[in-house]
């Protein structure tokens, strides 16, 4: 899943599509996360399942930054 510029379609096309549980810290987490890292410069979500979890990024800038897992 790539591309999105909009959290709520990305968070409802992880539910929808990849299955992501609405009880799943992710979804919740996902708007302070983006927030946190691009501010209010516009952005790009992915995300893709690495090992079996759900890894998401987010390009802004120019530069991707990993947000989910956080670590």
């Amino acid at each position: 899943m790539s591309r999105f510029e909009d959290i709520g379609i990305f968070k409802d096309a992880l539910r929808t599509y990849a299955g992501v549980a609405e009880s799943s810290e992710l979804p919740a987490k996902l708007p302070a996360l983006v927030a946190k890292t691009v501010g209010t410069k516009r952005f790009r979500l992915a995300a893709a399942k690495v090992n079996g979890e759900w890894m998401v990024t987010v390009t802004s800038d120019g530069y991707i930054t990993r947000i989910w897992p956080e670590s």
